[in-house]
């Protein structure tokens, strides 16, 4: 695993500890409520989560899932933390 997969990995499991849905970790994100997820309420929340995170660590992690870089994070581009996208597996493939 290189050293953004070892970030995301670890973002991912902490997340799952607190969190059952991935809608629900979206929500709590998206402070403000307007379906996107800026820089500053992904911060705060890394913050809060006690994700002992770098400064370059999290915009490391934001870029990454800011795949269409347009500076905030949505909810289709935050599914790219779950464990069947990150890993490619098809949840409908037995």
């Amino acid at each position: 695993m290189d050293r953004q997969e070892l970030l995301v990995e670890k973002f991912w499991q902490k997340l799952t500890l607190k969190f059952k849905k991935i809608a629900d970790m979206f929500r709590f994100f998206d402070r403000n409520f307007d379906n996107s997820i800026s820089f500053k309420e992904f911060r705060v929340v890394c913050e809060e989560l006690d994700l002992r995170f770098t400064e370059n660590q999290l915009k490391d992690l934001f870029d990454w899932i800011d795949n269409e870089k347009k500076g905030a994070i949505g909810y289709h581009e935050f599914m790219r933390i779950s464990d069947e996208k990150r890993l490619g597996i098809d949840p409908f493939v037995n």
